[in-house]
């Protein structure tokens, strides 16, 4: 994928407010209906690259393609402006929760407390104020990264962030005067500490020494902001007591030396000014104050230009997001958020229980966390307004029982709260961790679509994840999608627009692969009693063809209740058995683990059990083929080489079958023990034609098998996380030979020499078993219980890890998809009429099935003779006009066309050599 192509799941990205109205405009030119605008796949694609103009470029035919079949939900091969908007809608919902999920986190405190330091006892009191700042420490070495805190009497102290210890400290000049405020300057190495005796001292950090003093002031000095303006030049602004906003210039006189000049002062609050904030963008300076407003007002002039009146009591802080366009404030026990622009108040977050002092914004993860004055501590989500975590602090501390400062690291990622020492608490994310694993947990299950190109997930904790393909990105995420049930089973249907997943109770549900939506639920006619874990499903859609016009689908459920049940996709909320295959004397006795169903011609179910036993069943007719049990089998398949099967330990798990998977070239399966053992069956006879032995005496039993497209390679992962891949080209050559003559003395050396599979590669994928392999695009993507899901080259070099590194694997055409409604309508289209019988009403002649010259079904296949080659005799005018207009029976064509399409009736143009013989033996025309 070129690397500026836009990614499948970030087209929405490419839209904005005028493309979606030229684009409606392209719907509404289809019909004055409503209901009948609709856009065609090539429509679709040619309106939207109109509407994106150059931006186009990037975005390729087959990508608009697989986009327009996400919003094609109902398949009918058209989009609807509805439908349109109802996917895009959900889709960027989707955008807000997956962030939202990913950020989804919860504090924890972190062990590493500096109490021992004899510097931050308790006589300096709470530690009022905190930053993080690089300070130079030493000459010609970098500045380090450093907290610099302020406690109520001015002791100024850093420390390291690492280990919470104080590398040095400064004692106030008057041990007894009370800190209002600390902040940096905008002049490196120096910051700003204002106190009630009406002073701001000046202290470079280097040093730890006081540089400068400014006053005695009018009215002490509250809230503080440094800045630069718009022409470069550093700036101080103070708001005091006396509701004055003061703006003082800082002149850098030395690197250890700066004054203030140009003193200014403007009244605009009626009281105290606790917090003073700089808007770079509109230059603004934000004053907020205790008589409960917040105002807008210009650097120039001081003038009022906009406040904000919605707080009935005093305002003790606010923050702003310029990446949100949000501001934040609190005076009282709710926090308002709102618009700086329209001063529209957009939420009222509810939920401490005294008045809220503190907040600070984490914009990454778009948080909020508010401390009020009863040590509650709560952190918002500022998408869903909702209080996402809530700490109550139950320590009792001295002399001061509150929690002084909270200050948001934004550089190593968690929060500071401060009483009289210092106290981290890192973030723990729920989808992120320090390993490079793709789930926080084991994954259970996994499936590809090759329709959409995409990857799907399950893990121990009901969470599905899906996953771009082309570039690794996860891009969908549905939690608890069973509530607190294991996930065991997730695939895709043919489409790729649905998800179906089931769970370890039992239940199956079916969702919308792009936005998360639950579907349907496939319930049971009787509930079943004992272990309902499902253990397989399989989406099957029936050959269609122009004599089997079937367009049902259909669902293939199987589990530990030692069923397989038939479900017909009716796509409605809740779906019902339509049969069940194992009943009445033809039942599995165990648990079944493993499933597959084998595509027309054969249209057979195998299912397993760990009994050991498989049964084949006709899904068509519901009719049990074979009874086989895998032991006899292949001791059966040993004893041709007079090998001697090895005998199981008590204490051993008997031989049964893990996973099985379809085997389209030989119309057949291929199956994997929980013993290593791999075997490829004939279904037809219900024995194994060739097995692959385990390399060890006790192989670790096979989990997951995949075959490529072209059944030449056969990927294998097994319970210990390892992956061998077999190259199968001389399988299905040697497929039909007989065994060799039996040797008396032959040995297993003697079976993997004639298995004629050769091991290509082995490599160690996983630490903990592999749950699911896949051939996709010439690599290897494999799942495993450590909660990886990565992509190989064949030779065993990981090329990625989902969700951590950009994984490239090419999107190759989908050739092995069922035909879906389009194709089956084309088919319809292409078919001849019928041959209108009724409107001849006497043959030319009659033939009997027994007279030289009859024709034949069979003849119209054998190889054209010499005769045959011969130019046509002429036609009667008569014979001609009938045969222009179709109205010549079979019985009265004199000219028979070398196509059998070119004339039969529909019921025939499907039909093999086969077919053309019994009807030709059964049946006279």
């Amino acid at each position: 994928m070129a690397s500026d192509q836009v990614s499948d799941f970030h087209l929405s990205s490419l839209l904005h407010p005028n493309h979606v109205v030229a684009l409606q405009s392209y719907f509404s030119r289809t019909s004055d209906d409503p209901a009948c605008q609709k856009l065609s796949l090539q429509q679709f694609t040619k309106a939207l690259k109109k509407v994106l103009g150059p931006s186009s470029s990037t975005i390729p035919d087959d990508q608009l393609a697989r986009m327009f079949n996400r919003i094609d939900a109902n398949s009918d091969g058209s989009v609807t402006w509805d439908e349109w908007c109802d996917f895009f809608l959900l889709f960027d919902q989707r955008h807000i929760n997956l962030y939202r999920d990913m950020h989804s986190s919860i504090l924890q405190p972190r062990d590493g407390y500096s109490g021992k330091d004899p510097s931050i006892g308790t006589r300096h009191g709470v530690i009022e104020h905190i930053l993080a700042l690089l300070v130079p420490m030493e000459l010609l070495k970098p500045p380090e990264w450093l907290y610099v805190t302020c406690a109520r009497n001015g002791t100024v102290s850093l420390w390291d962030p690492t280990s919470l210890a104080v590398v040095g400290s400064l004692r106030p000049p008057n041990p007894t005067q009370w800190v209002t405020n600390m902040i940096a300057l905008s002049v490196p190495n120096f910051v700003a500490v204002s106190v009630v005796d009406r002073f701001i001292y000046i202290i470079q950090l280097s040093s730890l020494s006081v540089v400068e003093t400014l006053g005695p002031l009018a009215h002490a000095a509250v809230g503080m902001a440094a800045f630069r303006n718009a022409d470069g030049g550093h700036m101080l602004a103070f708001g005091d007591m006396g509701g004055g906003l003061n703006l003082r210039t800082v002149r850098v006189v030395s690197s250890e030396k700066v004054a203030f000049v140009s003193p200014v002062r403007h009244v605009i609050h009626r009281d105290w000014v606790t917090q003073v904030t700089y808007l770079a963008a509109y230059r603004y300076l934000i004053t907020a104050s205790m008589d409960s407003s917040i105002k807008f007002s210009n650097l120039a002039d001081g003038a009022v230009q906009r406040q904000f009146n919605c707080h009935r009591s005093g305002v003790y802080s606010f923050c702003y997001s310029p990446q949100l366009n949000l501001m934040a404030s609190s005076g009282s026990r709710s926090v308002l958020l709102w618009n700086p622009d329209q001063m529209d108040v957009l939420a009222s977050l509810q939920g401490h229980g005294s008045p809220v002092h503190q907040m600070v914004l984490d914009e990454r993860a778009y948080k909020l966390f508010t401390l009020s004055m009863d040590k509650v501590l709560k952190v918002w989500d500022c998408y869903t307004y909702q209080c996402m975590q809530t700490i109550v602090d139950p320590t009792v501390h001295y002399p001061d029982d509150r929690i002084g400062r909270i200050f948001w690291d934004a550089k190593l990622l968690h929060l500071v709260s401060s009483t009289t020492r210092l106290r981290v608490w890192p973030i723990h994310t729920v989808l992120q961790s320090n390993t490079r694993t793709s789930h926080d947990c084991a994954i259970s299950c996994a499936t590809y679509t090759p329709a959409l190109h995409q990857v799907a997930t399950g893990d121990v904790r009901s969470a599905i994840h899906t996953w771009d393909a082309s570039t690794g990105e996860l891009v969908m995420r549905i939690p608890r999608a069973h509530g607190s049930n294991q996930i065991t089973v997730v695939t895709y249907e043919f489409t790729g627009k649905r998800v179906l997943s089931g769970a370890a109770d039992g239940s199956v549900h079916i969702w919308n692969a792009s936005n998360g939506q639950l579907l349907s639920k496939l319930h049971r006619t009787v509930p079943v009693a004992g272990p309902m874990e499902v253990s397989g499903i399989v989406y099957v859609v029936p050959q269609v063809t122009a004599k089997s016009l079937n367009q049902d689908r259909y669902i293939l459920v199987s589990g530990w209740d030692r069923q397989v049940v038939k479900y017909k996709d009716t796509k409605a909320l809740d779906v019902y058995p339509l049969e069940v295959f194992t009943e009445s004397t033809h039942t599995h006795s165990e648990d079944v683990v493993a499933m597959c169903y084998i595509t027309p011609p054969a249209a057979l179910v195998v299912s397993a059990s760990v009994d050991g036993s498989i049964f084949l069943w006709s899904f068509t007719i519901r009719l049990l083929r074979h009874r086989l049990t895998l032991p006899s089998a292949q001791a059966s398949y040993d004893m041709t080489f007079r090998v001697k099967a090895a005998g199981t330990a008590p204490d051993e798990p008997s031989d049964f079958v893990d996973c099985l998977i379809p085997y389209p070239s030989q119309a057949s399966f291929i199956s994997g023990s929980n013993r290593g053992r791999i075997d490829m069956w004939c279904a037809e006879s219900g024995s194994i034609k060739q097995s692959i032995l385990a390399t060890t005496t006790m192989g670790h039993g096979i989990t997951s098998l995949a075959l490529d497209d072209a059944n030449a390679q056969l990927a294998a992962g097994n319970a210990a996380g390892d992956v061998h891949l077999w190259n199968l080209t001389n399988v299905a050559w040697y497929y039909s030979t007989p065994p060799p003559t039996q040797q008396k003395n032959a040995t297993a050396a003697l079976v993997r020499k004639w298995q004629h599979a050769s091991l290509v590669s082995t490599w160690k994928a996983h630490s903990d078993g592999v749950v699911f392999i896949a051939h996709v695009s010439n690599l290897i993507v494999s799942a495993g219980r450590d909660g990886v899901l990565a992509v190989w080259s064949h030779r065993g070099h990981q090329m990625g890890i989902f969700g951590h590194d950009r994984v490239t694997l090419p999107r190759e055409p989908c050739t092995t998809a069922p035909m879906d409604r389009p194709q089956l309508d084309d088919l319809k289209a292409s078919a001849p009429p019928p041959l209108q019988r009724t409107l001849a009403n006497k043959a030319l002649r009659t033939l009997s099935p027994r007279v030289a010259g009859r024709l034949l079904p069979s003849d119209l296949i054998k190889p054209a003779s010499a005769r045959a080659m011969a130019a046509p005799q002429p036609a009667s005018p008569r014979e001609l006009r009938l045969k222009q207009t179709n109205h010549l029976t079979v019985h009265a064509v004199t000219d028979v066309p070398r196509k059998v399409h070119d004339f039969l009736h529909a019921s025939l143009v499907d039909a093999t050599e086969d077919e053309f013989r019994r009807k030709d033996a059964a049946c006279n025309l």
